[in-house]
């Protein structure tokens, strides 16, 4: 009965380390811009130009007015740049929009490394993206971003999945030294 109890208690540690980040990562299609300009590469901020369509399109030119980080260019071309690999979503703007792009940054549990985009000007295509001002990406970038990932309450399912498992072990193991206790006095 310990014995399958125990096995039984393996397979959910299993399945809850392994299937857990990709169902987290994938509730949000949209890296957040805040988390992934602490570690990205470059860091951009321009007006989209030259979109392949009048709609949201993934392939623009984005003209760039500043840049924070990294190599500064007059313009750089987005091709199907992929915002979230977790979930294959990509980087989308119109003409006209003015956006910020932090190249090469980290969000989610566990970290992925995300391009993840801010609208200044328009209007975003998902409801999760975050729409800053200028004066609050240049902040970000200067005085880094404050680490809110042990908020409580907001702790990763990976580790929310081992502390249940370390409770059930402890209760196992509990059970089954009563269980011996009780057979000796017999």
């Amino acid at each position: 009965m310990v014995r399958a109890l125990g096995t039984a208690l393996l397979v959910l540690i299993t399945l809850a380390t392994t299937a857990a980040p990709t169902r987290a990562a994938c509730m949000s299609s949209s890296p957040s811009f805040t988390r992934a300009v602490e570690d990205a590469d470059r860091i951009v901020i321009g007006t989209v130009t030259d979109a392949a369509s009048a709609d949201y399109a993934p392939v623009f030119v984005l003209g760039i007015q500043v840049t924070l980080r990294g190599e500064p260019a007059a313009s750089t071309m987005v091709t199907n740049l992929v915002s979230n690999p977790v979930c294959g979503t990509l980087v989308l703007a119109r003409n006209g929009d003015r956006i910020a792009i932090a190249f090469n940054g980290h969000d989610f549990s566990p970290p992925a490394t995300v391009n993840a985009v801010a609208y200044l000007a328009g209007t975003p295509p998902a409801s999760d993206i975050e729409i800053l001002t200028e004066d609050a990406i240049r902040h970000l970038v200067d005085d880094g971003v404050p680490d809110t990932a042990t908020v409580l309450g907001q702790a990763s399912p990976v580790l929310n999945a081992i502390g249940v498992s370390f409770v059930l072990l402890a209760l196992l193991v509990f059970a089954d030294s009563r269980r011996r206790r009780s057979g000796r006095r017999a």
